[in-house]
């Protein structure tokens, strides 16, 4: 591109000859990284050589030992026994696709460089046998030869950028459904324990003071899935998720861990939480009767309700503080029911 622009001036031949020297590392150190067991300890290997040889040839210039042109049949053998080293990874890397039976991504690389190793071999064996000139073009087919290779490399990247998004975006879905619960779109189980881990490890950091750990439970389920049918349970279980999610806010975390159980965790110290936490109650208690007064199911929602904190205000872990939690709706639970007898 140079000599095109400025011409064949001793300046540019000198950058051509320098771009001559590096121009099989990063070919070698990319064809490395897309075999399927890269050794990156050859790309160190290769960096080493290169750089020597660029010390050694530009030393003899500089001291007056040899010029460019006499240096060339050096370069062009440090080149073929780099491509050469090429040729023998894709080769190797050929046959373990095929032994695997499995698709190979690199078939266009292999063509283009194929295409690249006749247009630079071209070049190498004429300028070898010409008597050369520091104003001759020896480059000009083996540019051809490089362009067409480096445009093989961008389009398998494209492609492999391509395949990377698509399977980190079904990564994605197959991580929400995992972590879903498909009735009622909250976190399930599994989310609820992966996120209880997590904040173990936080509060041991000091990333957080603390959490509270709130316990859930409906009341009136079996009666509503035995006189009404499960599709009308359905219905009471989504209902009171969706209280308890607009009651507690979009700050905490919420989960259904159970048929009819739930866990809310509130990241926070110990008099915010609390706080926070009664706050909320009243809140849920103005959404149940919302939901008493258009659900049409004839049995009111109710949902009993415990909750304790964890933290390093009370030394309490999170799996005591369920514990705790659990106990103290079961108590609830067994006051509301008491209450509805009398």
């Amino acid at each position: 591109f140079m000599q095109l622009m400025w011409g064949g001036t001793l300046f540019w031949h000198c950058i051509a000859y320098f771009g001559q020297m590096l121009l099989v590392y990063p070919g070698f150190c990319y064809v490395n990284s897309i075999m399927l067991r890269p050794e990156k300890m050859y790309d160190r290997i290769v960096f080493v050589i290169t750089m020597l040889q660029i010390v050694v040839c530009f030393a003899a210039t500089a001291f007056g030992i040899a010029d460019y042109h006499s240096l060339l049949i050096l370069v062009h053998i440090y080149q073929v026994v780099i491509v050469t080293a090429i040729v023998v990874f894709l080769v190797r890397d050929a046959i373990t696709y095929k032994r695997l039976k499995t698709r190979n991504p690199n078939s266009l690389v292999y063509m283009a460089f194929i295409i690249f190793l006749v247009t630079a071999a071209i070049d190498m064996v004429s300028y070898d046998l010409s008597v050369g000139s520091q104003s001759a073009d020896n480059n000009r087919i083996m540019r051809v030869g490089i362009t067409i290779f480096i445009l093989s490399l961008s389009v398998r990247s494209i492609n492999t950028f391509l395949i990377k998004m698509k399977l980190a975006n079904e990564s994605a879905v197959l991580s929400k459904i995992a972590y879903t619960d498909p009735l009622t779109g909250i976190g399930n189980r599994a989310a609820f324990i992966r996120q209880e881990e997590a904040y173990e490890v936080d509060i041991k950091e000091g990333d957080i003071k603390g959490v509270l750990v709130g316990m859930f439970d409906l009341n009136g389920l079996k009666q509503v899935n035995d006189n009404l049918g499960h599709s009308a349970g359905d219905a009471f279980i989504q209902g009171a998720a969706e209280v308890i999610k607009s009651s507690f806010g979009p700050d905490c975390g919420w989960y259904r861990t159970g048929g009819d159980e739930f866990i809310v965790l509130m990241a926070g110290t110990l008099d915010e939480t609390e706080e926070k936490y009664q706050n909320a109650l009243k809140a849920m208690e103005s959404a149940e009767e919302a939901f008493n007064a258009t659900s049409g199911l004839g049995v009111p929602l109710y949902i009993a309700h415990g909750h304790a904190y964890a933290g390093t205000e009370n030394g309490m872990s999170v799996v005591e503080a369920e514990r705790i939690a659990d106990s103290r709706m079961y108590e609830d639970k067994k006051r509301s029911k008491s209450a509805r007898k009398s």
